[in-house]
Parts: C-alpha cells; sequence; structure tokens
C-alpha cells in the first residue's frame, strides 16, 4: 500500500514527514478504501455533491438576477458558485453565492448620478436634462438676454455668447 501511495502523493516536504503521513494513512485506512478511490467510486460521488451545493447555491444568483434583470451577473454567479462548490465545497460556494446576491441587489451609484442632479432649489434627485423640478415646480433653466439660449440657473457666464449675466437679469 505505502508503494501506492508513494507513487501518487507527491510531497513538497521532506521525506520523514513523507514517511510520517504515508504510515498514518496505511494504518488508519484499509486496502479496500484506497481502491475505491482508485476505482472512482468515493472520488465520483464526492464530485457529484460538490457539483450539486455549487449549483444549489448558484441558483441564488440566477433567481435573483431574474428578478432584478441583471442576468448576465445571474448566470456568472451561477459558474463562480459551482466552480467553487468543486474547489471547497459549501465553505466557499455559500459565500460566493453571497457575494453575487449582493452585487446584483446593490444599487449602482455611478448608473445613476449619470442621469441625475440635485435640484438648486429643493435638493431632490431629477434628471440632468430637466428644465423644471418634478417636485418643487421651479425652473431649472433661463435665457440669454443677449443671445436667447436656454441656460443653467447658476451660470454666470452664457455658454453660447459668454455674456456676463448678472443677479439683477430676468430669469
Amino acid at each position: 500500500m505505502i508503494s501506492v501511495l508513494n507513487s501518487l502523493i507527491l510531497f513538497p516536504f521532506n521525506s520523514s514527514f513523507k514517511r510520517i503521513f504515508l504510515c498514518f494513512v496505511e494504518r488508519y485506512f484499509k486496502e479496500e478504501f484506497l481502491k475505491s478511490i482508485l476505482e472512482g467510486g468515493i472520488f465520483m460521488e464526492s464530485i457529484i455533491g460538490a457539483l450539486l451545493i455549487g449549483g444549489i447555491c448558484g441558483l441564488g444568483p440566477v433567481i435573483v438576477g431574474a428578478l432584478k434583470k441583471r442576468m448576465g451577473l445571474g448566470i456568472g454567479g451561477f459558474f463562480a458558485c459551482l466552480l467553487s462548490g468543486l474547489i471547497l465545497g459549501i465553505l466557499l460556494a455559500g459565500p460566493i453565492c453571497g457575494v453575487f446576491i449582493w452585487l446584483i441587489i446593490k444599487k449602482s451609484d455611478t448608473d445613476e448620478s449619470i442621469n441625475t442632479k440635485q435640484c438648486p432649489y429643493c435638493a431632490e434627485k431629477i434628471l440632468v436634462d430637466a428644465k423644471l423640478c418634478k417636485h418643487c415646480n421651479r425652473e431649472l433653466i433661463k435665457k440669454c438676454p443677449i443671445c436667447g439660449e436656454e441656460i443653467s440657473i447658476k451660470a454666470k457666464v452664457c455658454k453660447h455668447c459668454k455674456h456676463q449675466i448678472s443677479e439683477s437679469s430676468n430669469l
């Protein structure tokens, strides 16, 4: 049996550690156990079990991704859980599942901040292109008195004609 284990296991440790390990294995595992591992019985059962654990954990990101319309991230989470289930079972597949569900659920601040700004009057979030605040109904643009183009309510200089806008200008 030691010769079989010697040929199967390559240790980066010194030979005394290798001998101690092989004696331990020979003492506590019988020849039948090693044969069943080599024939694929226990080995295949453990791989199938790991795939099932990873697959079950991977269903979480898929379901949440489908509900939140972020299916690409859900499928990625499924395959990450499947692979982590093979590597370390439920100890790795569970946290990976949680991380992907968190990534799917959390709102992306960058997506929201690109399309919105704060109203200068009521500080509520409004669309960047809004001309009227939907919360306080105040106008967010004014017209330049020289060229007549629309400019921001906060503008001090017209971006079209470079005219200095005074505070007393008509809004």
